[in-house]
């Protein structure tokens, strides 16, 4: 296929803010961090939901799902990082959140 070819099959399914991450899940949810907002989005069909929000999440952005359904995301912690506070360690540990599923 040629790039232009390519660029005719794009569109715009959806607009969301600022995203490191994506994951679908095996029900086809779409799993979005939102980074400037704390928070995992969801879209399941035409619309995005908060699926949860919480200041602990800095900077989510890796997703995965076990055989059990649990999602987890692993927190780089970006905005906490030596590069946009020299007060912080240089190198910070990553967390990893899960979301029990099924």
């Amino acid at each position: 296929m040629s790039p232009q070819q390519v660029a005719e099959r794009v569109e715009v399914v959806g607009i969301d803010g600022p995203a490191d991450g994506l994951w679908f899940d095996e029900r086809g949810r779409l799993y979005v961090s939102s980074v400037e907002h704390h928070a995992i989005r969801v879209r399941d069909g035409e619309r995005f939901d908060t699926l949860l929000r919480d200041r602990a999440l800095v900077w989510p952005d890796t997703f995965s799902e076990s055989a059990d359904g649990t999602i987890y995301i692993t927190d780089s912690r970006i905005p906490d990082m030596s590069w946009f506070d020299p007060q912080s360690p240089i190198a910070l540990p990553t967390r990893l959140y899960a979301i029990r599923g099924r």
